[in-house]
C-alpha cells in the first residue's frame, strides 16, 4: 500500500471506492465473527458440566464460611491461597486470587504503579512519563 499522505485527492478518492466495494464484498459474505478473548467452544463447556452438580449445599462453604460460588474477600478465598502459596513456595499473604479477568489485574498493577509508584521507586510513574513530556 502506498502512503495514503502522498497520494493526491483523486488518489484518495479512488482507493476509497475501492476499498468500500472490498468491504461490500466481505459484508454480503454474512459472516458471524466472534472475536472475543478466550470465550470457550460450547464443547469445551459441555466438559465441564458436570461439575456445575457435583456439589451439594453442604459443600459450598470455606473452611472460614465464605460461599465459594463467588470469589471470597478481596484477595480470594482462604483454601485457594494456601494451595498456590504450596504451589509457588510464598507465604500466603503474598498471594491474591482474584476474579477472572488477569486483564483486569493488569491494569489494576499498572494504574497503581502510575498513580502511586512501585516498591523501591522513588516517585510514581506518571511523574516520570509527564517529565520526559513536560520537560
Amino acid at each position: 500500500m502506498s502512503d495514503l499522505r502522498k497520494l493526491a485527492a483523486e488518489e484518495l478518492r479512488s482507493r476509497r471506492d475501492e476499498l468500500r466495494v472490498q468491504h461490500e464484498e466481505f459484508r454480503k459474505q454474512g459472516l458471524k465473527l466472534d472475536m472475543t478473548r478466550g470465550k470457550p467452544a460450547p464443547a469445551q463447556l459441555d466438559l465441564a458440566r458436570g461439575l456445575l452438580d457435583s456439589l451439594d449445599a453442604d459443600h459450598i462453604k470455606s473452611e472460614d464460611g465464605t460461599d465459594v460460588r463467588n470469589y471470597g474477600g478481596l484477595d480470594g478465598i482462604s483454601e485457594m491461597k494456601r494451595l498456590f502459596s504450596e504451589i509457588l513456595e510464598v507465604p500466603t499473604a503474598q498471594i491474591v486470587v482474584g476474579g477472572n479477568s488477569s486483564l483486569q489485574m493488569m491494569h489494576d498493577t499498572v494504574v497503581r504503579a502510575l498513580m502511586h509508584g512501585v516498591p523501591d521507586g522513588d516517585v510514581p510513574m506518571a511523574q516520570l512519563f509527564l517529565g520526559q513530556i513536560i520537560g
